[in-house]
């Protein structure tokens, strides 16, 4: 997970408070003061791993730029977020669902790309071509080669096989559900009911599908 840590003084420091500053697990990266001299702030070299406690230790030598010492070690703790799905379209148990839908489903953090196609299943079998496959996504769109099947449900899963850029398998196996609607007319020219209407109107139907003529 992307994420800067940082801690905030009361007072000003410099950056000789720096080597007074720990992070557990130990985690390459760079600290910084910020403009203001009381923010100090962690750049990690990478993405913290997923579904881990961080904890971040002031010992208690360090000192502001008057001399101030601080009170004893300070230590702070947070858990980053686990590897999950963070959000689908549709969502589950969606219904009347376009058959020209392209489903999408997020994750909280990068995913590694060469385990997601091995990972994705879909029912009833659907041909589809797999978009956001890139070094560092957190998304993956969905889009059936030939459209959906009308009043049909569909179920999108994603098994732990899939991976994130850090090795972590992804925390529980993800599926969700939805149906399509029914293959039916959804707009004419001219509107039912319209009057005064010219001999020369080129009727138009629209439908939810493409048709087969």
């Amino acid at each position: 997970t992307y994420y800067n840590p940082t801690l905030r003084f009361n007072g000003k420091v410099t950056r000789e408070i720096l080597s007074h500053i720990t992070i557990e697990p130990a985690t390459a990266g760079v600290w910084g003061v910020g403009y203001d001299s009381t923010r100090v702030t962690f750049s990690p070299a990478t993405n913290l791993k997923p579904a881990t406690e961080y904890s971040i230790t002031v010992d208690g030598s360090a000192e502001d730029v008057l001399g101030n010492r601080i009170p004893g070690p300070f230590t702070t703790r947070f858990t980053t977020v686990p590897f999950r799905v963070s959000f689908s379209y549709p969502s589950n148990g969606s219904v009347d669902v376009s058959m020209t839908v392209s489903p999408s489903i997020y994750f909280t953090v990068p995913y590694d790309t060469s385990t997601t196609r091995a990972a994705f299943h879909m029912t009833p079998a659907t041909t589809v071509t797999l978009d956001g496959i890139y070094y560092g996504s957190t998304y993956l769109s969905i889009t059936p080669r030939e459209g959906l099947l009308a009043s049909t449900t569909y179920t999108i899963s994603i098994d732990t096989t899939l991976m994130a850029m850090g090795g972590e398998h992804l925390s529980a196996p993800f599926e969700c559900s939805f149906t399509t609607s029914p293959f039916m007319v959804t707009q004419t020219y001219p509107h039912d009911g319209t009057t005064n209407v010219s001999r020369s109107y080129v009727i138009t139907i629209n439908v939810n599908a493409p048709i087969d003529y």
